[in-house]
């Protein structure tokens, strides 16, 4: 089973017209595949992490730059842009602080990802390369085989 995670990226900024804030993310989860779950007859978790063995692909990197402010915060909102086809779950992690001018806050406990944007972490000023993990729920056998390609929205808001 082969799963496929976009990040794209939603800017919804309320900062003055001299600020181009931006959110990105790498690559990582572009291709993710789950190549130890192959084998029928064969025990698999009901939930495989992205920073696991059972997956072949790394953590997310999500990057806050463009702020004139070190004082300035930010918010982070994630959102499925479709929802599964199947019960299938996902669920995303913070699991670093990356680097920048202050430690984000939040996004240490899963949160279980819908149609809904919700607040995931925030932080103030510029800060780079925050490790990001995925969680997939309800692997089921009636699922059926195939690629299943999964798009995450992130959106970041700002203020003074």
């Amino acid at each position: 089973m082969r799963i496929h995670l976009f990040g794209l990226l939603a800017l919804a900024c309320y900062v003055p017209i001299t600020e181009a804030v931006m959110i990105t993310t790498n690559t990582a989860w572009d291709n993710c595949q789950l190549g130890d779950i192959e084998n029928a007859g064969d025990y698999y978790s009901s939930s495989i992490q992205s920073a696991s063995s059972s997956v072949n692909c790394s953590n997310a990197m999500l990057s806050v730059t463009g702020l004139a402010s070190s004082t300035t915060t930010w918010t982070v909102s994630a959102n499925l842009l479709e929802p599964p086809s199947s019960q299938l779950k996902i669920e995303l992690l913070r699991v670093g602080d990356g680097m920048g001018n202050s430690l984000p806050t939040g996004g240490i406990s899963y949160l279980h990802l819908s149609t809904a944007p919700q607040v995931f972490f925030s932080g103030q000023g510029n800060t780079v390369d925050i490790p990001i993990q995925f969680k997939l729920s309800n692997l089921n056998t009636s699922d059926p085989h195939g690629l299943k390609n999964l798009k995450i929205e992130y959106q970041i808001s700002t203020s003074n």
